[in-house]
């Protein structure tokens, strides 16, 4: 049996364990591949691939991307977005096409901290930490506590930031993301395809819009399916994959990892490893 994980998040972003004590988690349990699919960001892929290489585990390049609609269907709204996940990439190219898109975030979060400062609210740009990446609302929320403008980052987001007007958080469209993956030489799935998300609030969605909404990413150019994926059942399972053949999709196997609760599972057991990963073993 093969022992697989291809949905795993460290503290580079939502995940509780960093890269070297995942890699380690992973080769005391004698998993086989795995890879770290942080949320838009690769930032821990290095050590995280470095240490799986010394510690003989075959590792993945990854990323979880959130991604909004092109077009609404016909269970969707303007506040739906989804995750796309990009595996076995060029790290190096996939990073420049990041850097382009932190920019874009970058200046949405400069805008409203300008608006903000103009407002009477004593913040600049200047608050704001040293990162390697991009900004988020919470970054100003930090500084708003910081200053004992808010008790809390919940206050700070209630009583402060949300009465500015402000851009919506840029996220990146269904076919760019696509196709973004695809300059990299990597291959797109998308993730946990019975969920979807409104407002960061995740929604389950049923058996006949899962079907529209796969059949909507075919004509995108996805390449497959995470169709084995912990917190769905096997008939779930088994739906997604019958979808994966019907479109000739590739398939791909993860828990969503984040070590953050006990009934999280490492990885799953397969009998033999995916035709698109043979490569890698």
């Amino acid at each position: 049996m093969i022992r697989i994980n291809l949905h795993i998040h460290s503290t580079c972003s939502d995940g509780t364990m960093s890269t070297e004590e995942l890699v380690k988690l992973y080769a005391t349990n004698n998993v086989n591949i795995v890879s770290l699919t942080d949320h838009d960001t690769i930032m821990g892929i290095y050590d995280f691939m470095r240490i799986s290489e010394k510690l003989n585990i075959k590792a993945i390049a990854g990323i979880e991307l959130s991604v909004d609609f092109s077009k609404q269907l016909s269970f969707t709204t303007s506040s739906n977005s989804f995750h796309m996940l990009a595996y076995d990439f060029d790290i190096d190219l996939m990073q420049n096409e990041l850097n382009i898109c932190f920019q874009k975030k970058n200046n949405i979060i400069y805008n409203l901290v300008n608006v903000m400062q103009h407002n009477g609210i004593p913040i600049c740009i200047e608050d704001l930490p040293q990162k390697d990446e991009f900004y988020t609302k919470t970054d100003i929320a930090n500084i708003l506590v910081e200053k004992k403008l808010a008790k809390n980052v919940t206050d700070a987001f209630i009583n402060i930031i949300n009465k500015f007007p402000q851009e919506k958080t840029f996220k990146y469209i269904d076919k760019m993301a696509i196709d973004i993956i695809h300059k990299c030489s990597g291959k797109a799935f998308v993730a946990h395809p019975y969920d979807i998300f409104e407002n960061n609030h995740k929604i389950r969605l049923s058996k006949e819009n899962v079907e529209e909404f796969i059949e909507y990413l075919v004509d995108s150019g996805i390449d497959g399916i995470e169709s084995n994926y912990q917190h769905f059942d096997s008939t779930q399972q088994n739906h997604l994959n019958s979808l994966a053949t019907k479109f000739n999709l590739l398939t791909s196997y993860g828990t969503d990892f984040h070590a953050k609760c006990v009934n999280e599972k490492l990885f799953i057991e397969i009998d033999e490893v995916p035709e698109w990963l043979r490569r890698h073993v």
